[in-house]
């Protein structure tokens, strides 16, 4: 199962506010924030790997409960052009060592703005009927 990534501000602000234990947030705080797998973390944790997914599927389910953020960061397979995804990768690496939801919002709407043209470029443009008017 793939987990939502988190920014250590985000898990702060959202997850760590819930009525969790410490135990339970910092086996969620290793998945979400840092990255690692959840059998990772349960060698080094010395629990079960069901028990680690159980903490990150109740702080996933906190994180959703708040509201306040659209959920953080999710990991994609994605057919795109080799140097696209060395981008992404390395622009979603940065924004969340960056740890500053300001500049994610910034970067993610210039993206999204890039996206929408480039969809535009691909469809191309609308066909027209025999009166001279765009369908669709």
């Amino acid at each position: 199962m793939r987990f939502v990534r988190l920014s250590a501000i985000d898990f702060d602000r959202t997850v760590a506010r819930s009525a969790k234990d410490a135990h339970t947030l910092a086996l969620a705080r290793r998945v979400m924030v840092d990255g690692l797998l959840a059998t990772t973390v349960a060698a080094l944790s010395g629990v079960t790997v069901q028990r680690v997914t159980a903490a990150v599927r109740a702080a996933d389910r906190a994180c959703r409960e708040d509201g306040t953020i659209e959920c953080g960061w999710v990991s994609a397979g994605l057919l795109v052009p080799h140097a696209v995804a060395r981008e992404l990768e390395h622009v979603g690496r940065d924004l969340l060592a960056a740890g500053d939801p300001g500049l994610t919002e910034e970067v993610t709407r210039m993206l999204l703005a890039a996206l929408a043209r480039a969809r535009v470029l691909v469809a191309g443009p609308p066909a027209r009927t025999a009166g001279g008017r765009d369908e669709g």
